[in-house]
């Protein structure tokens, strides 16, 4: 599992991590991400506990091209049923960096269309509002090896669901926890935002303090993969439910 997050927050977000016992081995830790192994179940979880990841996102396979004609055969190799189901829409992106090929659009055609050998045209086109929850798969090429891994969050995880209107130039959601978690507040004691703007950092504050799990909120774009566990993510949001408080035992004045 690889985790994106805003540079400087790898260290908090691994221990959000630890404290979720998601990893099953060490975690690598690198700029503005961290690598773990984990099961099902901490999979599942991270999409709905996790407050400070960018994204959740598996790594599939790692291969080597010199030709887009090489691309494609062996992307088409690649078991995608076991993660995504057959006719379903989705969405490629590629970057490149020191590799023979270079340019992302031919890299993201070429990967696209070895995947559609394996699973088939979609039966329904997104619109485009609609195409930033599609499962995304990432393909980054570095000396001429594609890493290529499958974005399971879709929209940014910072987007928790809770605002339709994100205000005047609003602080994202992840920055706004990692900030309150870095003022040491207690979760207890009043917290005041005197320049409050939109209320991010208050939000966060009581989702932080009533237990609530940030990704409750908002679909995934797991859950439209071959890899969802319906019985395990409906016993998951159940538990997350039932943990948050009803009202937060601190005072948040903005």
């Amino acid at each position: 599992m690889l985790l994106p997050c805003a540079a400087g927050l790898e260290a908090l977000l691994r221990a959000e991590v630890e404290t979720l016992g998601l990893a099953r081995g060490p975690i690598e830790q690198e700029l503005g991400r961290l690598r773990l192994d984990t099961d099902l179940r901490g999979l599942h979880r991270a999409l709905l506990e996790l407050g400070l990841a960018a994204s959740v996102e598996i790594t599939l396979a790692r291969i080597k091209a010199l030709s887009f004609a090489e691309l494609v055969k062996k992307t088409s190799r690649l078991p995608w049923t076991d993660w995504l189901v057959p006719g379903q829409a989705f969405d490629v992106q590629a970057r490149s960096r020191k590799s023979k090929l270079y340019h992302s659009s031919g890299i993201e055609e070429r990967v696209a269309r070895g995947m559609l050998e394996v699973l088939g045209e979609p039966t329904q086109l997104p619109d485009e509002e609609a195409m930033d929850g599609l499962p995304r798969v990432h393909v980054r090429f570095e000396r001429d090896v594609a890493e290529i891994g499958l974005d399971l969050a879709g929209r940014p995880l910072h987007q928790r669901g809770y605002r339709l209107d994100p205000g005047h130039a609003p602080l994202r959601e992840d920055l706004a926890r990692a900030l309150v978690i870095l003022s040491g507040w207690d979760r207890e004691s009043a917290l005041l935002d005197p320049f409050c703007g939109s209320g991010t950092l208050l939000i966060e504050a009581s989702g932080l303090a009533r237990l609530h799990a940030p990704g409750l909120r908002r679909p995934h774009a797991l859950e439209s993969t071959a890899l969802l566990d319906r019985e395990l993510w409906a016993a998951l949001r159940l538990e997350a439910k039932a943990r948050t408080l009803p009202t937060c035992p601190a005072r948040l004045v903005g």
